[in-house]
């Protein structure tokens, strides 16, 4: 086998723990695999992989939007590939790994396993910290991904396709959709400190520096909340409350 290539977008850290978890799990069998996140990657390089493994968070009931763009922009291959899609969530994905192994077999890679992953849901925490169920990882998270990884190359030893299906369920999600897209983020100029964190790190550059402070312009923003979790300060907020609980580097050491 060529060596696998594993990409991923992670908004707070939820979709890197598991891709670190999944790189690190073929590692310890000396299979030979490299990590990326897709901000960080040059999709020409995808050419030297035979096999993929792709994972993203799922926002609004779809792949990231930093993961749809970056697959848009890769050119249709014309030798066959193959790839292991995974999404995280904090509730339920819906048809986002449906939708988004659709996008994928447009550019001739086609998936022979796909999962889902339950992890803390960094919207929920904001509008609901009290709602316990959406604080923690899946039980037997590890047990989940190894089970999922054998399944993969089984598959992909047998040349097996398994487009995932599509959901009937989804079609009632769309007004929990709705809801969610009305937050906003909002920037406690008290607290702040101007140390430009969410400047670097927005993927979609929502953020600026000027003579006032920080500056946020939503429309770029997708919701992924990594400005939020992660700002060293506590200054920016879901809709003016103070955060409780942040889902931070510290807490992915943990």
């Amino acid at each position: 086998m060529k060596r696998i290539l594993s990409l991923f977008h992670s908004g707070v850290g939820n979709t890197k723990l598991v891709a670190e978890r999944i790189t690190s799990f073929l590692q310890s069998k000396k299979i030979a695999v490299k990590n990326f996140s897709v901000e960080h990657f040059y999709s020409e390089k995808i050419n030297d992989y035979e096999f993929l493994i792709i994972g993203f968070p799922t926002y609004f009931l779809e792949a990231s939007k930093v993961m749809n763009e970056f697959i848009a922009s890769l050119p249709r291959y014309e030798k066959q590939k193959y790839a292991f899609i995974y999404t995280t969530c904090g509730l339920f994905s819906a048809n986002t790994l449906y939708n988004f192994a659709g996008k994928l077999h447009e550019k001739n890679i086609h998936i022979v396993h796909s999962a889902v992953y339950r992890c803390p849901a960094t919207d929920f925490v904001l509008i609901m910290p009290s709602f316990r169920p959406t604080l923690s990882f899946e039980n037997n998270l590890q047990s989940h991904i190894e089970r999922d990884l054998k399944r993969t190359f089984y598959c992909f030893k047998n040349r097996e396709i398994n487009p995932p299906e599509f959901k009937l369920y989804s079609l009632l999600t769309k007004p929990m959709e709705a809801v969610e897209r009305k937050n906003t983020i909002q920037i406690n100029n008290d607290l702040c400190t101007v140390c430009g964190k969410c400047v670097r790190n927005c993927p979609h550059k929502c953020f600026s520096k000027n003579d006032n402070g920080i500056s946020f312009e939503i429309e770029n923003c997708e919701n992924c909340y990594r400005c939020i979790h992660h700002c060293p300060a506590r200054a920016l907020s879901l809709n003016g409350k103070t955060p409780k609980i942040l889902f931070d580097n510290a807490f992915y050491m943990c």
